[in-house]
């Protein structure tokens, strides 16, 4: 009974704290077909391929219930790199399943614009004023989709000081993007932004136009999964040092195995018999 009562209590919580739509879910599988041919035709390298991203974590405000169900740790973002675009395997966002399939189609003309990543809030900033002159077809999407996640994000009234300074410069990004140079500072990572992309969890970006070499979202590019499909990588920093690559002449590599103490018996005996015959 105490399970069956706790299991109850815990999907109550969940539930109580999503925010997805699942019944408008859009899948990333179902919509590859489309958005393959549509990266390229927007510009992008003809060698990359679409995969879905996992998860990161992130360090944002969360509301009671969500602390409680213990959600809204870890979302899955866009993202590229050399051999692929990385974008979430499902979406939903939006309570509408077209705005769902439309943010998709957006993130792949931005990827496409928008190969490499310098500075995460100006570039991405940069690339969308970009697209938006180049594409005009867009605009109407793209206003769409502004305004639907700036409904969805943390209103300004729950927000105080340097928080509500920071969301507010977000907000003025998302819709006049290139208009701020400058996101401030404040504790605990940015609500992510389904409407940008981030950088590859292997590198080191700020998110401050001051500097370009400080941690990006440290909390969230040090606890970032890679791949499900490939093995995950992680970043180590020997300090010791004193772990070197062997190098060596190969053609030395047979001389060296002669002088091996190994018994060889069996192949003495297979010598004396070939002899005898």
């Amino acid at each position: 009974m105490e399970e069956f009562v706790g299991d109850l209590w815990h999907r109550m919580v969940t539930w109580k704290a999503e925010t997805d739509y699942p019944d408008a879910r859009v899948e990333l599988a179902r919509l590859t077909p489309q958005l393959a041919p549509f990266f390229r035709a927007m510009g992008g390298s003809p060698g990359k391929v679409l995969e879905a991203s996992q998860p990161r974590a992130f360090n944002t405000r969360r509301r009671f219930v969500q602390r409680i169900a213990g959600t809204h740790r870890r979302f899955s973002v866009s993202w590229q790199d050399e051999r692929s675009v990385r974008l979430p395997p499902s979406l939903a966002v939006f309570p509408e399943p077209d705005l769902n399939e439309a943010l998709y189609f957006w993130l792949t003309a931005l990827a496409a614009k928008q190969p490499y990543i310098q500075h995460w809030f100006i570039d991405n900033q940069r690339a969308c004023s970009e697209l938006l002159k180049e594409k005009a077809g867009l605009a109407k999407s793209y206003n769409r989709l502004v305004s639907a996640v700036i409904d969805q994000r943390v209103p300004l009234t729950e927000l105080t000081g340097v928080e509500r300074v920071r969301e507010v410069a977000v907000r003025q990004a998302l819709r006049t993007p290139g208009s701020v140079q400058h996101l401030p500072r404040a504790s605990g990572d940015l609500l992510p932004i389904p409407l940008w992309l981030y950088p590859s969890p292997l590198r080191v970006i700020s998110v401050d136009s001051d500097d370009q070499l400080d941690d990006f979202e440290s909390s969230s590019a040090a606890a970032a999964h890679i791949d499900s499909s490939r093995k995950e990588a992680k970043r180590v920093d020997d300090s010791k040092e004193t772990d070197g690559l062997l190098v060596f002449q190969l053609e030395s590599l047979f001389s060296w195995t002669e002088q091996v103490e190994l018994d060889r018996c069996q192949d003495e005996d297979q010598e004396d018999n070939l002899a005898s015959a």
